[in-house]
């Protein structure tokens, strides 16, 4: 059902080798009443990153 982004992370020298960001159709999210549900991604989100490379170094 999703794709994953994927990093590779050279641990020794915490730099990020390569990142392979997947187009993202829809997304697990919570309701107002907080229950899970899958709705559609924005097109603005649809291909960024899910995490930053800042975030992924730690």
């Amino acid at each position: 059902m999703v794709t994953p982004d994927r990093w590779v992370v050279d641990k020794s020298k915490l730099v990020i080798k390569d990142r392979v960001v997947a187009r993202k159709g829809v997304m697990i999210t919570r309701d107002e009443s907080g229950l899970t549900k899958i709705v559609e991604v924005p097109s603005d989100l649809a291909e960024k990153p899910s995490l930053s490379d800042a975030r992924q170094s730690h």
